[in-house]
């Protein structure tokens, strides 16, 4: 049955060492989208993300616009790879399950908050290049991982109050 089938994903999912040779597996599995649907998807995730961030991180958001930093330089490779090569692997099948599974989209949002808010401390007082190159380097180990994971939950209610339908935005790997 389905669940079956599922589960052996994750079995050979949790069992690939290498990162991006999950997602491309996890990609052709899943993938019912043409690539420029796939961008598309992805440009309109990040829209959605500008305006969570506007709500539920104002001072960050008025660095970045100070900065005038886009969100879309570091986010949209973090929704196009699903958070893989930012988040612990295991955080990241922790994710797709969420996502995927329960069918709660708006996770997504929640999880690119939380790593946002995460590095917020870091963030406020740098300048344009170096909030640039440091989000687009982040790679977050196990334990600060984790952490993201219960933030996003945390954050997940307001995130859907605030957006709740994630509006403009279908996952780009399912129908």
């Amino acid at each position: 049955d389905f669940w079956s089938i599922m589960a052996l994903y994750s079995l050979i999912f949790s069992s690939i060492h290498h990162e991006l040779e999950a997602f491309r597996m996890f990609y052709c599995v899943f993938s019912s989208s043409t690539r420029d649907q796939a961008h598309i998807n992805t440009i309109s995730a990040t829209s959605g993300l500008n305006f969570l961030i506007s709500k539920l991180l104002p001072a960050l958001d008025a660095k970045f616009k100070k900065e005038e930093i886009d969100y879309r330089l570091f986010s949209i490779r973090w929704l196009a790879e699903l958070f893989i090569g930012v988040l612990d692997i295991t955080v990241v099948f922790a994710i797709w399950d969420v996502i995927f599974f329960d069918g709660n989209y708006s996770f997504f949002y929640a999880v690119a908050i939380a790593i946002i808010q995460s590095q917020s401390d870091f963030l406020v007082d740098k300048g344009f290049d170096e909030i640039l190159v440091h989000m687009n380097r982040l790679k977050l180990g196990p334990i600060e991982s984790q952490k993201i994971l219960k933030l996003a939950l945390k954050l997940l209610p307001k995130v859907n109050q605030l957006f709740p339908l994630a509006q403009g935005f279908q996952v780009p790997l399912t129908d």
